[in-house]
């Protein structure tokens, strides 16, 4: 993993938060002095429900869309005074999220709302020119949503490893281009 240099300041955002993001960027300024933000990574993200969609749960279906649209298009709002032409604004997504691609059994509630935050991303990358605007798939990753969605399939774990993974999405993000990652979802 890269080393950094600077301080780590940590905040609070719920993504589900209509205003936790806001309030974090004002915590932000207001507290620690930051007026400029080079990168920010949108990586909150719930699998609400599970299952073939006559029986999702509809409380659970908007929660999922608050936290994985809503609260993404609410940090990028938030975020957007702090940064300067060629900053990088991403998102973690999923592969589940590309209408064109293969449909995955009980995941469908869970992939409307990626389908509609790469949908967002794309806006966002057409809106700012100046800005490196891109969603990334990392893989089905052995956290604690992937585990749990590889028992609502049936599969004894996810087939990657956040370990491999986490280093290369940071590689990702420091390497940006506005020409060759822009507007794309990255694997």
């Amino acid at each position: 993993m890269p080393q950094l240099d600077g301080d780590l300041v940590v905040v609070k955002i719920d993504s589900a938060s209509t205003t936790d993001a806001l309030e974090a960027m004002e915590e932000l300024k207001n507290r620690y002095n930051i007026t400029q933000l080079d990168i920010v990574l949108a990586n909150a993200g719930v699998a609400s429900t599970a299952g073939p969609l006559y029986q999702t749960d509809l409380e659970k279906f908007d929660h999922g869309h608050a936290v994985n649209v809503r609260g993404p298009l609410a940090l990028y709002q938030a975020v957007r005074p702090l940064f300067k032409d060629g900053a990088t604004f991403a998102v973690v997504s999923s592969e589940v999220g590309c209408i064109t691609g293969d449909w995955v059994p009980a995941l469908g509630a869970y992939g409307s709302t990626k389908v509609a935050l790469n949908f967002l991303m794309r806006g966002i990358n057409q809106e700012e020119p100046k800005l490196k605007v891109f969603a990334i798939h990392p893989g089905w990753l052995d956290t604690d949503m992937g585990n749990a969605g590889a028992k609502a399939v049936g599969v004894d774990a996810p087939p990657e490893k956040l370990s491999v993974a986490a280093p290369a999405i940071v590689q990702l993000l420091l390497k940006a281009t506005k020409e060759e990652t822009s507007g794309f979802v990255w694997k």
